[in-house]
């Protein structure tokens, strides 16, 4: 039955996708284009492209990332909600279900899932695709390389207010745009025609995973998705996933400074191995986490 459902449930979805992917893909990255090109002097793609590195050019594709994702992630989906799903925000973010201790869990929680899964991060490392998926491979490894080039380039500067406009650009922001796009959107989307959360969590993990186009952190950004669709089921309030996904956001961002032990050996696309006795306490404890969770939320929310 479910597998059945699945592929009906994306069709019956197409009309929303296409307008988030219209905001994601063309209008978003226009807006920011436009915005990083007017207060740069030289030609910003071509300069990115050529990797070259200077306090003008992070400013400029710090702006150009921001109105990217102010616009295509934020806004466009807030024109979607409102305008033509005709939904109001407050929806979102019931206030009876917002609690500081569950906040606290939830982030300890996404923290040391990311120590958890780092067997998986490096077995989905080392994939090699058929030959037949060559260029599919070649064109995954190079726009792979270019993300990680954009934040080299965010994190290049290190006076305070260069990190604190690199935070807003690569935790803040995609935080809030990507939860209310692939949560606050498409898995409810997904659980409207399915009217199955596991379906629907899962179907909008992979697509989260899927838009971040990349291929060698594919695994582990599905399991991250996942579990910021059941923090938004088991809640109800967007804030949750929000908030994980700004811990993570941060925790990475933090890794990029190199601010931290064994920062070269985490995030979802690095093939490092981190100590097994992390991994075992960070997986037994990641459990009896969401244990806890689990039963304060019973006290709090109800079932």
């Amino acid at each position: 039955m479910l597998r059945s459902t699945f592929p009906i449930t994306l069709v019956l979805s197409s009309s929303t996708l296409t307008n988030v992917l219209l905001g994601f893909l063309l209008i978003g990255p226009l807006a920011g284009m436009g915005l990083g090109s007017i207060v740069y002097d030289g030609d910003l793609m071509s300069d990115i492209n050529d990797h070259q590195s200077s306090s003008a050019l992070a400013f400029a594709l710090m702006l150009k990332q921001g109105a990217t994702t102010l616009v295509g992630l934020i806004l466009i989906p807030i024109i979607q909600i409102l305008v033509i799903e005709r939904k109001p925000l407050s929806g979102l973010f019931p206030q009876a279900s917002w609690h500081p201790t569950l906040l606290l869990l939830v982030s300890i929680a996404t923290i040391l899932l990311i120590v958890a899964v780092s067997p998986i991060i490096i077995w989905n490392a080392a994939w090699e695709l058929p030959v037949v998926l060559s260029d599919f491979e070649r064109w995954a490894l190079t726009a792979q390389a270019r993300s990680v080039h954009v934040v080299s380039i965010l994190t290049s500067q290190t006076s305070i207010p260069y990190i604190f406009g690199a935070a807003i650009v690569t935790v803040f922001l995609p935080a809030i745009g990507e939860e209310l796009v692939f949560r606050g959107i498409i898995q409810n989307q997904l659980m409207g025609k399915s009217n199955n959360h596991h379906l629907a969590i899962w179907g909008a993990a992979m697509i989260f995973s899927l838009a971040h186009f990349h291929i060698y952190g594919l695994v582990p950004r599905v399991l991250f998705g996942a579990l910021f669709g059941y923090a938004y089921h088991w809640s109800g309030n967007l804030l949750y996933p929000i908030i994980m996904h700004f811990v993570n956001n941060a925790f990475v961002l933090m890794l990029s400074y190199h601010t931290m032990p064994y920062s070269d050996q985490f995030g979802v696309d690095q093939s490092n191995s981190l100590p097994t006795i992390w991994v075992i306490l960070a997986a037994t404890t990641f459990a009896a986490t969401v244990f806890l969770i689990y039963r304060i939320r019973l006290k709090i929310i109800g079932n």
